[in-house]
């Protein structure tokens, strides 16, 4: 018996039903392929907008947005700041994402950034948004002794932070006068107001006659010629920060709540010399309490509401005859000695006119100094 091959029209019908299973089948592959090419393209995209919106945050401070911007960051600007490490490449078309594309992001009602990947002429401008402030935070201003007043013009709205430290009291023979105390703190300021600060101005000595204190409360110094020489030091000035001009510290005293932070200075020296014992470093300035000495006699920190001899508001004692050491300027300043050859005390800080204020006890050598930092801006 002959085998039968197939006919005709079974043969046609064989291929009419591949057909239908082709037509079945392959879509759903093809789909899958696709989705899964456009499921790690989402995830570039998605890194891209993460990169973007830790640029953008980063910057809250300085740029305002405000609803209903927009604004454009290039890929390029991202690599550059070290948000990309490299270029990206688009798993859709397997080549890699041009780095002069744009970010454009626009600011919903909830004032938050919403991310669209786009050439770079759908872009008007590179960024477009209102810029608060010409200085980055943590922008800082230094002021060196000068011997007069500085003034300082606030330049953005926004909290600053206030550093000062006192001035040295005057020193001799390898003993030291007392170092000047550092009070820091912050403060908001608007822009456009104006601080004025006055550093205090290091200590000096005599041997015969009175010499003044350092600028800015020191108090002056005496001494006199002697078989054994005798050396006696001034007062290092206190540094202050005030919201108006009066000049030195001590002319606050009936304008008290105008001074927002004070460092104390520090007491003279004294010294006898030719083998003498006599010989005392002077008194640390700043702290809430002045550094009280002693030598022959006694000689009291400047407090937070009293001064020591011969001192007061904003000035250490003084001495005008005998062998007497100068006291620290400072809020309240440190006191000269109850007796001779014998060093003098410290001047108080003050911090009653900031945020988050501490100050210290004898941290500054030589000349005072201040600086004042942008830690953070208003918001608008």
């Amino acid at each position: 018996m002959k085998k039968k091959g197939f006919t005709l029209i079974e043969m046609i019908g064989v291929v009419l039903i591949m057909g239908l299973l082709t037509l079945l089948v392959l879509p759903p592959i093809v789909n899958q392929l696709s989705a899964k090419k456009e499921e790690i393209s989402q995830a570039s995209l998605k890194l891209i907008y993460d990169a973007t919106d830790l640029y953008v945050k980063e910057r809250e401070s300085t740029y305002t947005m405000t609803t209903g911007s927009t604004y454009c960051i290039t890929l390029e600007t991202l690599v550059n700041d070290g948000k990309l490490k490299n270029t990206i490449k688009d798993f859709t078309t397997e080549k890699e994402v041009p780095l002069n594309k744009v970010v454009k992001v626009t600011v919903n009602e909830y004032e938050e950034g919403e991310y669209v990947l786009v050439n770079s002429g759908e872009c008007e401008s590179t960024i477009m948004m209102e810029k608060q402030c010409e200085y980055e935070i943590n922008h800082t201003w230094d002021f060196a002794y000068k011997g007069s007043p500085e003034e300082f013009t606030v330049p953005c709205s926004g909290t600053y932070k206030l550093e000062v430290w006192g001035a040295q009291g005057g020193s001799y023979g390898g003993y030291t006068g007392g170092a000047g105390g550092y009070s820091s703190g912050n403060k908001t300021i608007i822009a456009g107001d104006i601080l004025y600060i006055v550093v205090g101005g290091q200590g000096s000595y005599i041997s015969n006659g009175t010499v003044q204190g350092g600028y800015n409360g020191g108090g002056s110094a005496s001494s006199r010629t002697g078989g054994h020489g005798y050396y006696s030091g001034s007062g290092g000035g206190a540094t202050h920060i005030a919201i108006t001009n009066l000049g030195v510290l001590s002319a606050y005293k009936d304008h008290q709540d105008e001074v927002l932070i004070v460092a104390g200075g520090g007491g003279g020296v004294s010294y006898e010399g030719n083998g003498s014992s006599y010989k005392f470093n002077g008194g640390t300035g700043g702290g809430t309490t002045g550094q009280t000495v002693s030598g022959q006699g006694s000689a009291i920190g400047g407090t937070q509401s009293a001064a020591g001899k011969g001192g007061g508001f904003g000035y250490g004692g003084s001495a005008s005859s005998g062998i007497y050491s100068g006291g620290g300027g400072g809020w309240y300043g440190g006191g000269t000695n109850s007796h001779d050859l014998s060093p003098a005390a410290g001047g108080s800080g003050y911090i009653g006119g900031v945020d988050d204020g501490k100050t210290e006890n004898g941290k500054q050598t030589g000349n005072g100094q201040a600086k004042i930092t942008l830690i953070s801006l208003n918001s608008k």
